[in-house]
């Protein structure tokens, strides 16, 4: 389509690595894209938790946040891959040009990502967002 109703196209890869995707190959992985990815930016995963203690009538809150991967975006902000513990998603936004372009800045992610974890894949999926303006 030459205006695809297409906000944001996603493909991700849930995988099992082979040993921890810790800061070195988290490192390794942006030193070979950045040329292409130069915007960089942690995902944070936050945890919290409430407990009600009956007893005494009382509550208690905890809460706790980790590194959980990277997200590196193009000059354009068009481009976006992220990578994570147990995977690595790729996405193009608005406006998506076609499927072919698509799956090839996908494949150059995939690659370099396995080059850098060694990731035995468990599941894969795409997903086009779509919006419709009325």
């Amino acid at each position: 389509y030459k205006n695809a109703p297409i906000t944001e196209a996603v493909i991700e890869i849930r995988v099992s690595p082979e040993g921890d995707f810790n800061s070195k190959m988290y490192n390794n992985y942006y030193k070979v894209i950045k040329k292409e990815y130069p915007t960089k930016n942690e995902r944070v995963l936050l945890k919290g938790e409430f407990t009600r203690i009956p007893e005494s009538n009382t509550s208690r809150i905890t809460q706790s946040q980790q590194n959980h991967g990277y997200k590196y975006t193009s000059n354009d902000q068009k481009h976006i891959i992220q990578v994570f513990p147990h995977g690595l998603a790729y996405s193009r936004l608005k406006p998506y040009i076609d499927w072919e372009s698509f799956i090839e800045s996908f494949f150059y992610a995939w690659e370099h990502f396995q080059k850098s974890s060694h990731p035995a894949s468990e599941r894969d999926g795409w997903r086009p967002a779509r919006r419709l303006s009325v």
